[in-house]
């Protein structure tokens, strides 16, 4: 009777710890995703301002979404930098030239949004922001 006690014990506790686990890693990737898609918005903010597209920007208000999100650990600053730097190193290289004469704006923060920079910025921030 004690041995099963001990079983049902143990295996009470290893799954109360598997479940914790799961549960902030799905916390971790919702982070990382409501961060990712911040730097998307930022992205596609200043590159409708770099081409004088920036009707849009006043129009849209998808940007004030993430201030009400508590997941939020980028600033609008720093992340503006991070999304310039992205963008010049795109354009250093030649990516994404239209043969239309058309500013590629979506395309390009596309391009961020599933890079591994933006991946490794974005984990970096986070730890950063835990670690205060």
């Amino acid at each position: 009777m004690k041995k099963y006690i001990i079983v049902l014990i143990t295996a009470s506790i290893i799954i109360l710890l598997i479940s914790s686990t799961a549960k902030r890693e799905d916390l971790n990737q919702k982070q990382i995703e409501t961060n990712k898609n911040y730097a998307f918005c930022i992205g596609l903010y200043t590159l409708n301002s770099q081409y004088n597209a920036s009707e849009y920007n006043r129009n849209d208000g998808s940007i004030e979404v993430f201030f009400i999100d508590s997941l939020l650990v980028l600033d609008t600053e720093t992340t503006r930098i991070f999304v310039e730097n992205y963008f010049d190193s795109l354009n250093r290289v030649g990516a994404y030239k239209s043969g239309l004469n058309k500013n590629l704006n979506i395309a390009k923060c596309l391009d961020m949004y599933n890079s591994n920079k933006l991946d490794k910025y974005v984990k970096q921030k986070i730890i950063e922001r835990r670690n205060e």
